[in-house]
């Protein structure tokens, strides 16, 4: 009995052994193996096999963000739990053998990573199956089925009884991945120069200055030497924080951006944050012209959840979650993810969006 109670728990800690950082991604497959055999063996108790299962899976894998935001931690690591044990109660409830019962945790714990990439709060795709992949062979799947489709080959391999059809079925795939190319050069190189400033980790920015971060990276720029092949300087995310100082525009830091740009002469390609009504500000990567035209402009679209907005501020405040870690709720973009510099157009993930490959798509 005591066995079998451990059983999903350790098969949950081996699927989050293959996520970031420890990125075993064979454990991955055996501990959802593991997993798909108890819950044969528990159909009774189905409901309590897949949360178990899911607490050891995501506890470990993303206790990152306790550091970041516990409300968000708990809340999130609760909501997959009860996630995946109700697709584990519901593929008992739906069938009789054990065949059938493979196929359908497959398909529920497949339907169970689909809606994580959605809800809660638009979507919350951490400690994925298939991020767990990424180190591994089905990787080679991206291209033609995405995240989607690399988590439900993994689960497919995990825990269908007819490994060898599986098997040719997935290798396939992923050979078929790794040769189908949908994309196409346009026949240009670009000369870029990418400042990586650095910094302290494992901050907030309620404790910080602002300021440090755009030095560093000032500093960094302030090396680089005029070259005639060089076509734009990129800065990173949120690197110049204008927040509760008004506008980019008329900041110190658009007038230094703006001296560099002419120096170098070619465009910037900067992150910054700036306020956007009260109790609001915004985050975008702008295009500064040598000439100090602000040329382009995308604002996130996808907040990070309780890191850009506070979601239930009110419920979680009157129970005395530190909710002024985030003072102030970052306001959604709008537009489609390009911008226009040094005549081409690029693509923009900021950050938290690199989950979410429809916004450059």
């Amino acid at each position: 009995m005591i066995r079998r109670i451990f059983r999903p728990i350790i098969a949950g800690l081996l699927v989050a052994s293959s996520m970031p950082p420890w990125g075993w991604w064979p454990l991955g497959i055996i501990g959802l193996g593991l997993y798909g055999s108890t819950a044969l063996q528990r159909r009774d108790k189905s409901f309590s096999t897949g949360l178990y299962f899911a607490a050891a899976w995501f506890l470990p894998s993303m206790a990152w963000m306790w550091f970041l935001t516990s409300p968000g931690y708990i809340i999130a690591v609760l909501i997959f739990s009860v996630m995946h044990g109700c697709a584990s109660y519901v593929a008992a409830q739906l069938t009789t053998t054990t065949a059938s019962h493979r196929t359908a945790l497959v398909i529920c714990h497949s339907l169970a990573e689909v809606l994580r990439l959605s809800f809660p709060f638009g979507g919350v795709p951490l400690a994925t199956i298939a991020i767990g992949q990424t180190g591994g062979p089905l990787l080679g799947l991206a291209p033609l089925m995405g995240v989607i489709g690399i988590s439900v080959a993994t689960l497919y391999l995990a825990l269908t009884h007819r490994r060898f059809r599986a098997i040719c079925v997935v290798g396939f795939l992923v050979l078929l991945g790794n040769t189908w190319d949908n994309t196409h050069s346009i026949g240009r190189t670009l000369n870029l120069s990418i400042v990586q400033g650095g910094g302290e980790q494992g901050t907030h920015a309620i404790d910080t200055n602002p300021r440090d971060v755009f030095d560093v990276h000032m500093t960094a720029t302030k090396t680089l030497q005029p070259n005639s092949q060089r076509d734009a300087v990129i800065w990173p995310e949120n690197v110049i924080s204008i927040t509760n100082h008004g506008l980019f525009l008329d900041s110190p830091e658009y007038s230094e951006i703006v001296q560099q740009a002419k120096r170098l002469n070619v465009p910037f390609v900067v992150g910054i944050t700036e306020d956007a009504g009260q109790n609001q500000f915004t985050n975008a990567q702008v295009v500064v012209e040598v000439d100090g035209t602000i040329s382009g402009r995308y604002d996130k679209v996808r907040r990070v959840p309780f890191g850009e907005y506070m979601p239930m501020r009110s419920l979680l405040k009157s129970l005395g979650a530190p909710t002024d870690l985030v003072p102030r709720d970052a306001r959604a973009g709008t537009s489609r993810g390009w911008l226009d510099f040094a005549d081409t157009r690029a693509s923009v993930a900021i950050s938290w969006e690199i989950f979410f490959g429809g916004r450059v798509n």
